[in-house]
């Protein structure tokens, strides 16, 4: 788990406004007095035990209330980061789970080394997780989030907040996972990078590889004539294989391998075609039909191509 001292020094805080209501997120800023948020006594300790009081009372709203005016009014003094740290964990015993995360946030930003840091951490964690549902869980098996648009920035906040945390390679992998259910690939394919370069010899890589080389399969399949997506998804599938040689999903990265295989030797086909029929350009087909046997000696239609280049080489050279 993150020390407190680790955490001052790894943490990025996500930048947002506090306010009472759930509102976008906006640049953060230290709370200062204001009118809006008048402490109930006149010191900061009576005003810590008097929030304290209602909240034993049941009385949590206006706990909350006054836990954010003690912070708000005094700031710096001994009780404002135990009042921010009471404010947030009332908010997330209310289900106010958005602004809760924000006001945990908060405290990575302005009060860090004065609280047990996973403890944070943690309350953040299952704020992210609720907020993404629950039908995830299934790797590989993309049932629907919940509302992944609103869990992602929280999970990437709580890896800046602390990315040497024992539950950050999931929680990376987890950023990974939503932006391929968004279908957005190279971003997905980034996410999961982030995963393997950042913990390398983590379970969580493995399924990173492997995710990683099914979206740039995924991104050839947009783009089935651009040539560099092709070879990218089959490095990156080949890579995997090499690095993981016994995996459940090898079967997969394998067939994924084979179609883009089959589409790389489609396009330099065509390419060799367009040459010799289309262009009627002998020399540049030639150049080409030998680069297509360089490239797939196996191919199915090396007899047929090597019977062109004959033919093709038979014709006289135009001066």
């Amino acid at each position: 788990m993150c020390s407190a001292a680790i955490a001052q020094q790894s943490y990025r805080p996500q930048t947002t406004e506090f306010d009472d209501s759930d509102t976008k997120d906006e640049e953060l800023t230290r709370k200062g007095s204001s009118v809006f948020h008048r402490p109930a006594r006149e010191t900061s300790a009576e005003q810590f035990a008097y929030a304290k009081a209602q909240e034993t009372a049941g009385h949590h709203r206006r706990a909350i209330r006054q836990y954010n005016a003690l912070v708000n009014r005094w700031h710096y003094s001994e009780e404002a980061p135990q009042a921010q740290f009471n404010q947030a964990r009332l908010l997330y015993e209310r289900g106010r789970y958005e602004r809760a995360f924000r006001e945990f946030q908060y405290m990575a930003t302005f009060f860090p080394g004065y609280f047990e840091y996973n403890v944070m951490l943690d309350y953040q964690l299952r704020i992210a997780n609720h907020m993404l549902g629950k039908r995830w869980a299934t790797f590989g098996i993309f049932r629907g989030f919940e509302s992944p648009e609103r869990a992602l920035p929280m999970f990437e906040s709580i890896v800046g907040n602390a990315p040497n945390w024992e539950k950050t390679p999931g929680i990376r992998l987890t950023i990974a996972m939503i932006n391929e259910n968004l279908k957005e690939f190279d971003e997905a394919v980034k996410a999961y990078e982030s995963v393997i370069q950042a913990h390398p010899r983590s379970d969580e890589a493995r399924l990173a590889a492997f995710r990683k080389g099914i979206c740039l399969a995924d991104l050839s399949d947009k783009s089935p004539r651009d040539e560099r997506r092709c070879r990218e998804a089959l490095s990156s599938l080949h890579s995997f294989i090499a690095n993981y040689p016994q995996n459940d999903q090898r079967t997969d990265a394998e067939a994924r391998i084979t179609r883009m295989r089959k589409r790389l030797e489609d396009m330099y086909y065509q390419r060799a075609r367009y040459y010799d029929v289309i262009e009627k350009k002998p020399a540049a087909a030639l150049v080409s039909y030998r680069e297509f046997i360089r490239q797939f000696p196996d191919s199915e239609q090396e007899q047929a191509i090597m019977q062109r280049i004959e033919t093709l080489e038979r014709l006289p050279v135009k001066p």
